[in-house]
C-alpha cells in the first residue's frame, strides 16, 4: 500500500475525503474550481507539468508529485481515481544532471562531471550521450580501460538500434569488435546482423 509509504495515511483515511486533504493549503482556494472543470469534461490524462506539482501529507510536509487522474463510472455516478506519485528522487536526480553538466561545461577537464553524466545517461539508455562522456573520460582512463568500455557502449547502442538502423548498428559492431575482440555480446551480435 504504497499511499501509506508516501502520504502517512491509512486508506479510511482518505475515502470520501475532498482531494484537497493532499493539495497544499496555499491552493486550497483555487482548487475546487479546478475540479469542477475538470468534471466538466473528465479525461485519462497527467496533470500539467509533472516535475512542478506538489502535494501534501498528513503532517503537514510537501514533496514533488506526478499526478495522474482517470474518471470512472460508478453506481453512485462520476468518481475520478487519482494517483499521486513521489517524484522526490526523479528532481534530485535530475537537478544533480543540471549541477553535472554546468560543470561539465565550465571544467571541461574536470572527471567527476563526466563521470556522472556518463552514468545518468547509461541507465536511461542514452547511449550516444554516453559516449560522449567517454570521450571526455578518456584521458582519464587507462587506454586498455578506455577501448572496453568503449566497446561495451556501441554494443549497448548497437543492439538497441539494429532493428530500426541496422547499417549504422552493424558500423558500431564492428568498431566495437576491433576495440574489444573478446567481447562476445558485440562479436555475437555482428555476426548476426552479417
Amino acid at each position: 500500500l504504497e499511499f501509506r509509504r508516501v502520504l502517512f495515511r491509512s486508506e479510511a483515511e482518505l475515502i470520501g475525503q475532498p482531494i484537497e486533504v493532499l493539495v497544499p493549503e496555499r491552493f486550497h482556494k483555487d482548487h475546487p474550481a479546478l475540479r469542477t472543470r475538470y468534471f466538466q469534461a473528465p479525461t485519462r490524462r497527467a496533470m500539467k507539468d509533472a516535475l512542478s506539482l506538489v502535494a501534501v501529507r498528513k503532517d503537514g510536509s510537501e514533496f514533488p508529485a506526478r499526478v495522474g487522474l482517470s474518471p470512472v463510472q460508478t453506481v453512485d455516478g462520476q468518481a475520478v481515481i487519482c494517483g499521486v506519485l513521489d517524484v522526490t528522487e526523479t528532481v534530485a536526480a535530475m537537478e544533480a544532471m543540471r549541477h553535472a553538466k554546468e560543470a561539465a561545461q565550465l571544467f571541461p577537464k574536470a572527471q567527476w562531471p563526466w563521470e556522472a553524466l556518463l552514468d545518468h545517461h547509461a541507465k536511461n539508455g542514452a547511449w550516444r550521450e554516453t559516449l560522449e562522456a567517454l570521450t571526455h573520460l578518456q584521458s582519464h582512463l587507462e587506454k586498455a580501460q578506455y577501448r572496453r568500455k568503449r566497446a561495451v557502449l556501441l554494443t549497448a547502442e548497437a543492439m538497441q538500434k539494429s532493428d530500426a538502423e541496422p547499417e549504422n548498428a552493424l558500423d558500431d559492431l564492428r568498431e566495437a569488435t576491433k576495440l574489444a575482440p573478446d567481447l562476445v555480446p558485440a562479436s555475437t551480435a555482428y555476426a548476426r546482423l552479417l
